[in-house]
């Protein structure tokens, strides 16, 4: 059995289902093991974020204001003169400290402003990667003086962009496919290659460069690239560069596996070769016209691809998969490796028997495997799942001949009975994803034949409500916990709409929000629905988003039934701030997270941007009070976006926008400053 020495955080839904904490523990257990030096270190480097991006967007909004009066140089010196501010205040800030890092990836941005005012102002005929060739390197000195890997990971991207475009924009127009996918593959050895020479040279002497998130980004690109230069290969046949994109990717999964093991890199790379060996089979799409028998062969091909993938992602938990150390609550070290206490220690705080800790999570660990590779098998068994539902439809068509379409829904229903009864029984993990997919096609058939079979809108939403609420109930699969709440949410908000209710957005916003917070908060006799009440969490900012291109849907949707008003947004920062109050039930206002001064003018600052810019904060918030590093990722990029869809918004003119944006991010700034000055009296 294995040794479980520390507990983290995620191992509390775990003993609660094991019993050795009790349902109402959780939130206590939680506050016990949320890492408090990462956070009070993450929340001044996010308020400083905050102010600075404030106020230098309210900068540019108060210049877009007077831009069309302007002079040609009164623009260059208005950007010249913010990168020159920016350098400035780098190097008075110090090079190495977060303000002045800060500073720095203000100045490459801003030198990629500079070529966007060259081109308006003399209205350049350069090619579109003509700017970002000369941005990526003009901008490189900048990133080579900066130690941080979030400004090397801002220069990456905007060479990326300078060979994306250059491939797409300029060889492919040029009809030159061949250069264009080799020139793909030539990044994605590139990467390959950089991550070579991080682990090897750099990562072993400098201790800001081992951060684990930048090797995922070096894999992602290699993967990415990989993968265009094998489809455009490979679909038009033209060249055998497809065979070196599958070497290359089957290179770094060897060097991954071989020399420098993580779960996180080894799944997204054997995920990457799962996507370019899967185009096989839908190859034969071209080859053969007999539907029923190409299903078969897909399905089969995929179902053999991602029980391969379970495989290898099973080998990986058992080989490299690192048990948790215990860390000390006063440590600041910045490890991407979870905190944790040590299980006698956990014990003393919680009133948990130590014993039993151990022995629930002993017994629940093969069962545990990183969201990741959740979520790349879910990926894998619903493309399985599509194909397998198109294979059991057109063969209960092709021997049913012109049976009612009930009869698929029957069959649909069999499948998907019988999957959740096997599923339930079925203790390893592994099995339990193929079984997984059978669930889907079972619930696909189940709605199909059923739906088109009643002829009724309403009815087909409610056989779809109630499959997602059987899935949600019955199987305790993080992926189908997570698909069955966002299904469920969306079905609501398709019905309402339907059915003509008012203020749709405010009521998916109040349902999704309430329940969302409850269910990540606190466990339904022993279950913690995690899962779902992320996904209804993200549900508001994803309609915040389609409410901001509501234009688009036209053809889908009756826009002016959707409002981003004032009463919509009053009733959205209502509910933020209810959220952050229930979660901290039990506290004095003074011991709230986060503190109410800084609270306060986050929750005005939400009220500017667009409908779903609080769900996004909300996130963030939930992140923070419950220690959710992946909540707190999710809400700011989340935020990012509305905040620059802020510009589009046009209830508002640019200097008004800019008057808000500047005066808070003096507001933000002064916080920063209160709250780094007490950190620093308190240490």
């Amino acid at each position: 059995m294995t040794n479980i020495a520390a507990v983290t955080s995620e191992d509390v839904p775990t003993l609660i289902e094991g019993g050795a904490l009790r349902p109402q523990q959780y939130l206590d257990a939680v506050s016990v093991l949320r890492d408090g030096a990462f956070w009070k270190i993450w929340a001044i480097r996010a308020l400083l974020a905050i102010a600075v991006g404030h106020i230098l967007s309210g900068i540019i909004f108060f210049f877009a204001f007077n831009w069309d009066d302007l002079s040609g140089m009164a623009k260059f010196a208005t950007v010249g003169g913010g990168i020159l501010a920016c350098l400035l205040a780098w190097i008075v800030a110090r090079l190495d400290s977060p303000a002045g890092q800060a500073f720095g990836i203000g100045a490459t941005v801003l030198v990629g402003v500079m070529f966007a005012v060259l081109g308006q102002v003399y209205q350049t005929p350069a090619l579109i990667h003509t700017p970002f060739v000369f941005w990526a390197i003009l901008t490189l000195p900048f990133a080579l003086a900066s130690r941080n890997l979030a400004h090397w990971a801002v220069w990456l991207v905007i060479l990326t962009v300078a060979v994306t475009t250059f491939a797409n924009s300029g060889l492919r127009l040029a009809g030159n496919h061949f250069a264009a996918n080799l020139l793909n593959l030539a990044v994605s050895a590139g990467c390959i290659l950089g991550l070579g020479v991080l682990d090897k040279f750099i990562a072993p002497r400098l201790a800001w460069a081992r951060a684990e998130w930048f090797r995922v980004l070096l894999v992602l690109g290699a993967v990415g690239f990989a993968f265009v230069g094998f489809t455009e290969s490979f679909w038009d046949m033209d060249d055998g560069l497809w065979l070196l994109a599958v070497a290359l990717i089957i290179g770094l999964v060897a060097y991954l596996y071989q020399m420098r093991p993580s779960l996180a890199t080894l799944a997204l790379a054997s995920f990457g070769l799962f996507i370019l060996i899967a185009q096989f089979g839908f190859k034969l799409f071209e080859e053969i016209s007999d539907g029923t028998g190409i299903f078969l062969l897909v399905f089969l091909w995929l179902g053999g691809l991602t029980v391969g993938l379970v495989a290898a992602f099973r080998h990986f938990v058992k080989r490299f998969k690192a048990p948790a150390k215990a860390r000390s609550t006063d440590s600041e070290d910045e490890d991407d490796a979870p905190f944790a206490l040590g299980v006698v220690n956990f014990g003393n705080q919680t009133g948990a028997d130590p014993a039993l800790v151990s022995e629930v999570l002993a017994r629940e660990a093969e069962r545990d495997q990183p969201w990741y590779m959740e979520m790349f098998l879910a990926i894998a068994g619903v493309l399985t799942a599509i194909l397998g539902s198109l294979f059991f439809g057109s063969f209960v068509a092709l021997i049913m001949g012109n049976a009612d379409e009930y009869i698929f829904g029957v069959v649909g229903a069999i499948i998907f009975a019988l999957a959740i009864f096997l599923r339930r029984l079925t203790k390893s993990p592994y099995p339990q994803h193929i079984l997984n997919t059978m669930i889907i096609v079972g619930g696909l058939l189940t709605a199909f034949g059923f739906g088109i079979s009643v002829l009724s809108f309403d009815a087909t939403v409610g056989m779809l409500l109630f499959l997602s609420l059987i899935v949600l109930v019955l199987v305790r699969d993080r992926i189908l916990e997570f698909m069955s709440a966002a299904a469920i949410i969306t079905l609501i908000g398709i019905e309402a709409y339907h059915l003509k209710v008012p203020m749709v957005e405010s009521l998916v916003l109040v349902i999704a929000t309430c329940v969302g917070v409850i269910l990540l908060s606190r466990p339904i006799g022993t279950r913690l629905y995690k899962a779902a009440g992320t996904a209804l969490l993200i549900a508001p900012a994803i309609l915040g988003i389609a409410l901001v291109h509501i234009q688009r849907w036209d053809s889908l949707a009756d826009a002016s039934r959707f409002s981003d008003d004032w009463p919509a947004r009053l009733i959205s920062l209502v509910i933020l701030l209810g959220a952050v109050i229930y979660l901290n039930r039990g506290k004095a206002v003074a011991d709230f997270n986060p503190p109410v001064l800084v609270l306060v003018p986050l929750v005005v600052a939400a009220a500017c941007v667009p409908l779903g810019g609080a769900s996004a904060l909300l996130l963030i918030l939930t992140g923070y009070i419950l220690g959710s590093r992946s909540l707190a990722l999710i809400g700011t990029g989340l935020q990012i976006y509305f905040l620059t869809m802020f510009y589009y918004d046009l209830s508002l003119d640019l200097l008004t926008k800019s008057i808000v944006l500047f005066v808070s991010g003096l507001v933000f700034l002064g916080v920063w400053v209160f709250v780094n000055r007490r950190v620093e009296v308190l240490s």
